[in-house]
């Protein structure tokens, strides 16, 4: 499978899932802790598909809570300030998180430690 494949349809599926949890939550008071959620998912995208995969999927869920997430619903425009702190967290822990995340480097060597 091509690599801008598998990279296009992770990024998809991660956007659903934020589309999914942002539709679902939204009327609920700890709305503000999905984005969090979010960042599981992240951690394992980057992890399984690189930095560049990575990024891409925090840009689409930045996008995806900031339209359907938090009121206005469907426009990027967020009314209250503590949303606006929760999106702003988002992209920041995002960032921090691609960018820690550790990267498996397939031409390694497996070290036997025990022989």
């Amino acid at each position: 499978m091509p690599k801008l494949f598998k990279c296009a349809s992770r990024v998809a599926l991660c956007g659903m899932f934020a589309l999914t949890l942002s539709v679902w939550v939204r009327s609920y008071p700890t709305k503000n802790s999905v984005p969090a959620l979010f960042l599981l998912g992240l951690v394992l995208v980057t992890y399984c598909s690189g930095r560049i995969t990575g990024l891409l999927t925090a840009l689409v869920g930045e996008l995806i809570f900031a339209t359907f997430l938090f009121p206005p619903y469907g426009s990027l425009a967020i009314a209250k300030a503590e949303d606006q702190v929760a999106l702003v967290s988002f992209a920041v822990a995002s960032l921090v998180v691609v960018r820690v995340s550790p990267i498996p480097q397939k031409d390694q060597p497996v070290v036997d430690r025990d022989g």
